[in-house]
């Protein structure tokens, strides 16, 4: 709501809490708040530190694929 509200950073510090705060017991779901996060601070323009929540996310929820 924040962020749609225009205040993103408020927004983005918000999701790193919960982001800090989920549990490891549902691995995808917990994967999603790091991605989001990411995705946020991506848009505004924090690319290093997107990487680390993108990073982040796929160390929680590994992407595999199958040939």
């Amino acid at each position: 709501m924040r962020e749609l509200l225009g205040d993103t950073e408020g927004a983005i510090d918000m999701m790193r809490q919960a982001a800090l705060g989920a549990s490891a017991r549902e691995p995808e779901h917990s994967a999603w708040v790091p991605s989001a996060v990411g995705q946020s601070v991506f848009n505004s323009g924090q690319l290093q530190e997107a990487r680390q929540w993108y990073e982040l996310a796929l160390r929680t929820f590994p992407i595999t694929t199958t040939p």
